[in-house]
């Protein structure tokens, strides 16, 4: 009998667990912030028809890319910083009809030094820059 009831017990503590769990899920996004978010995500494949920078900062770059693509572009300066990201760099590049996700993501390696260091993420209507591999995001 004693065995049933700690059974019982660990069944019911479990069960409570799987409560708590469901309950702590995020919301799902509103309708707002979906529409915020397609709203970047295209900008993302909108055609840029020249992009070119020849010394300029990395800071400055990316303001200009904020101003082209009409979507705010949050880049975490100080985690750049911890794995040796200078937002005054110096960025060169020169294309013609280029996707402004292409350029991005070609600034964000040039910026690095290297692939699989940057990427980034649309949340909230914006586009985040991430470090790629980073068990906490930068905010």
């Amino acid at each position: 009998m004693r065995n049933i009831h700690i059974v019982v017990g660990l069944l019911v503590i479990s069960i409570c667990g799987l409560c708590q769990s469901q309950t702590t899920r995020p919301a799902a996004p509103s309708a707002d912030e979906v529409k915020l978010n397609a709203k970047a995500l295209a900008s993302l494949d909108r055609v840029l028809p020249a992009a070119k920078f020849d010394g300029v900062g990395l800071a400055d770059v990316m303001e200009f890319l904020k101003d082209v693509s009409g979507v705010k572009i949050e880049t975490p300066w100080d985690k750049l910083k911890a794995v040796g990201i200078d937002k005054n760099k110096a960025m060169t590049l020169n294309v013609r009809d280029a996707k402004f996700g292409d350029v991005l993501s070609v600034l964000l390696v040039q910026a690095a030094g290297k692939p699989g260091v940057l990427g980034y993420s649309i949340e909230h209507g914006q586009i985040v820059i991430v470090l790629k591999g980073a068990t906490t995001q930068p905010k």
